[in-house]
């Protein structure tokens, strides 16, 4: 029988699955093993060699350097058992193609190891400082991302950790002993270990690692994740194998029949495109759903060694729950007889006995549990990883996760006028391509709302929370110029980086983000039976009676 581990052994062998690049720069880097001087005997100097000296009459003993070396050997041996890959250089030339080098190998890498001491030309720490800083610039225009980074060092951890808490101020780090975490906004999972060489040789460093990169993505939804990224990348080759290349000729035809057609014709290789990437990402999709890795993941016994993993004293309550007005904290045993309560009865000795939630005379206690909004927190009564989640859900793109794309007026996009007033396109797919001129397009007006909100979109300082009602009442219809080369409605990208879009009425419309085309087209179909519905001036008190 399988032994069950426990959340943190799960997320670690999740961790190690997902880990395939380490990078390693060291300007003493060896490619040999470290000499075993464990049988080697200490030869004690003369004073005349200044091998100890005098002190108010007491002799002190002269401490050995620490030694610079890496050796890349026992370092890539180490995480090569694990099956990861581990490669390792010495910059060379001068301190400006030396940087470039480094942050192109590092940017894509899982793992980073840096040298504090590198002897090219540029005082100890200023190199590691500038790849560190340099890498983070490429994250925060990404819209954030998961990175460890070891500074791995023969001089004093404390030091190190002093300098770079200074040197990275802009970045907002917090400092827990040798361990840098940071408060910006898209380095919030960025870690920077502090390793003195001294303390962990190279066979013990790898190990260390990969505790540390399991302690910064250890979660439900991020292990689900590590395991469906994991689970691709073991598959990369049977989908290669699919999609070959001797299916050139079939998706070619795809596109003939596609440019046969009046009016696909000037669009032909865009719907081809947006078919392929149909076809591959439904072939990941199918993948995902039955790989065991990830089922693994998520499964009951994984969720039921979560709280205990989150708060490992039995006697606090660092669990909250909300359900309606009503407010309980909790500790972890009780939060796991709740996952695990498959029966009514054991899920209502939970609710009455350790919540102390009960019915009424109108409403049984299943029933209370049944019709309330629950809200699960951890420490804080918080709502942001419910927006997080509801906007994960809904949203295909937003000004976070913008990157270097422009957008294009179409069905789910959402704008904001200068005014606050927020709109959201309804247009048909197949109305928005092959324009020419000025276009009338139809939208919903929406607004922002606190209480009961039905949307949820992310923007660089928060959430958008939007009450989207399918009414006829909020139609509105806005006329744009389309882009005579794309034949689109295309954004212009403003001061700000924010893309946006001119009316014919010279007003200006902010890019918010776009929703998925099943968000978007249920909102779509509400209006449709809005429309629908058939007026009849009909006989009161006949109407009244059918109610």
């Amino acid at each position: 029988m399988t032994p069950v581990l426990s959340f943190k052994e799960n997320s670690k062998k999740i961790a190690q699955h997902f880990l395939q690049s380490v990078v390693a720069v060291d300007d003493n880097i060896k490619f040999e093993p470290r000499p075993d001087l464990s049988n080697e005997k200490l030869i004690e100097p003369d004073d005349a060699d200044l091998g100890e000296f005098e002190t108010g009459g007491n002799k002190q003993e002269v401490t050995p350097a620490l030694s610079h070396e890496l050796y890349y050997q026992d370092l890539s041996h180490e995480f090569a058992i694990k099956g990861i890959i581990c490669g390792g250089f010495a910059p060379e030339g001068d301190v400006a193609s030396s940087l470039k080098a480094v942050v192109n190998t590092s940017k894509n890498a899982d793992i980073t190891i840096l040298d504090w001491q590198m002897d090219i030309g540029a005082p100890d720490g200023e190199f590691a400082t500038d790849t560190i800083l340099n890498i983070s610039e490429i994250d925060i225009k990404e819209g954030g991302r998961t990175r460890l980074i070891c500074i791995y060092t023969a001089k004093e951890a404390s030091a190190v950790v002093d300098t770079l808490q200074k040197s990275l101020n802009s970045l907002q780090p917090n400092v827990s002993k040798c361990t840098l975490t940071f408060g910006l906004s898209n380095l919030t999972h960025w870690k920077i270990e502090v390793v003195n060489k001294g303390d962990t040789q190279e066979i013990e460093l790898c190990e260390y690692l990969i505790d540390s990169f399991t302690e910064l993505t250890a979660g439900l939804l991020s292990n689900a994740a590590l395991s469906s990224i994991a689970s691709i990348r073991d598959n990369t080759h049977n989908l290669l194998h699919k999609f070959n290349k001797e299916l050139d000729t079939a998706y070619l035809s795809h596109v003939l029949g596609l440019i046969s057609s009046p009016d696909m014709r000037e669009q032909a290789n865009e719907v081809a495109f947006d078919y392929a990437v149909d076809l591959i990402s439904e072939e990941l999709k199918s993948e995902l759903q039955i790989s065991q890795i990830v089922k693994d993941s998520l499964s009951k016994e994984i969720l039921k060694s979560w709280p205990q993993h989150m708060s490992p004293k039995q006697k606090a309550n660092r669990f909250k729950i909300k359900m309606g007005s009503k407010k309980v904290e909790f500790n972890n045993k009780t939060m796991e007889k709740l996952i695990s309560a498959s029966k009514e009865e054991d899920l209502i000795t939970v609710l009455e006995d350790d919540l102390d939630i009960k019915g009424n005379k109108e409403t049984s206690t299943i029933d209370t549990f049944n019709k309330a909004l629950i809200q699960l927190s951890f420490d804080n009564y918080s709502t942001e990883p419910l927006l997080d989640l509801c906007s994960l859900e809904s949203t295909r793109r937003d000004i976070v996760s913008l990157k270097k794309h422009t957008p294009v007026l179409k069905q789910g996009t959402l704008i904001k006028c200068r005014h606050s007033k927020f709109y959201l396109c309804i247009q048909p797919v197949c109305d928005t391509v092959r324009l020419t001129g000025n276009q009338s397009f139809t939208f919903i007006e929406t607004r922002l709302s606190n209480g009961d909100f039905t949307h949820v979109m992310r923007k660089r300082d928060g959430h958008l929370k939007l009450k989207i009602v399918s009414s006829v009442k909020q139609l509105k219809s806005i006329c744009f110029q389309a882009n005579d080369e794309k034949k689109t409605v295309l954004s212009v990208i403003n001061a700000n980086e924010t893309p946006e879009f001119l009316s014919e009425a010279n007003e200006k419309y902010e890019w918010c983000g776009e929703f998925k085309f099943t968000i978007s087209q249920a909102i779509v179909n509400g209006l449709a039976a809005q429309l629908a519905r058939v007026g009849l001036d009909s006989f009161e008190w006949l109407r009244q009676k059918q109610k």
